[in-house]
């Protein structure tokens, strides 16, 4: 019974955890400006969004990089991060670049490194930023493509904005308590399946022993 028990616990706490951690993908979509940290004015301005690859496809726009940045160090890189987890996306180069990524992320930030071969951040972060909503694309729907028609007869195009002939409805953005009471919400359902589910194996357990 004991055992039971605890598998309940546990089926519930990463119910909890899961219902979360599923919500952190939608944070790689956004805008990051990378502030300088060490009161220089390199800076750069990053844009992230997902394609039909489910690939984060990251476009990065840099200003004022000196090289080399110092005596022992000649390469920007760039780091994604989330919850902890690090990787490595690249050199900045000329300050033009861009990275695709499959790996969902919620911070950039760059540090300075002797090379583009190593594999782990050093401790030298130069600039840093977190993903935010894009201000003019907050609270407008999604548009359906615009499709162009070319009649037989008349050969003229005309234009058709929506395929079902109704107008386009704004979605306002989420706020973070709606997000927190979505996440409580899933959590609560998942927890209570997974909780009948223990309530019935251990009815067909007492039932078999008598």
């Amino acid at each position: 019974m004991r055992v039971l028990i605890k598998l309940a616990t546990f089926i519930i706490v990463f119910s909890v955890i899961f219902s979360f951690s599923t919500k952190r993908a939608s944070a790689s979509k956004g805008e990051f400006e990378l502030e300088n940290t060490v009161g220089g004015e390199t800076r750069c301005y990053a844009l992230s969004t997902l394609l039909s690859t489910a690939q984060y496809h990251v476009l990065v726009t840099c200003r004022n990089l000196i090289y080399p940045a110092d005596e022992n160090n000649s390469q920007y890189i760039l780091w994604s991060r989330n919850a902890g987890d690090v990787v490595k996306l690249g050199s900045l180069a000329q300050g033009e670049v861009f990275f695709n990524t499959k790996t969902p992320f919620s911070q950039l930030f760059v540090t300075l490194e002797p090379n583009d071969k190593i594999k782990e951040p050093g401790n030298r972060t130069v600039m840093f930023g977190t993903v935010k909503d894009v201000p003019f694309l907050q609270g407008l729907s999604t548009p359906f493509p615009t499709q162009v028609v070319t009649s037989g007869e008349t050969g003229k195009n005309t234009q058709v904005q929506n395929p079902s002939g109704t107008p386009e409805k704004t979605v306002p953005a989420l706020t973070t308590r709606e997000k927190l009471l979505i996440g409580l919400k899933r959590s609560s359902v998942i927890a209570g399946v997974a909780l009948l589910g223990l309530i019935g194996l251990i009815f067909v357990i007492t039932r078999s022993r008598g």
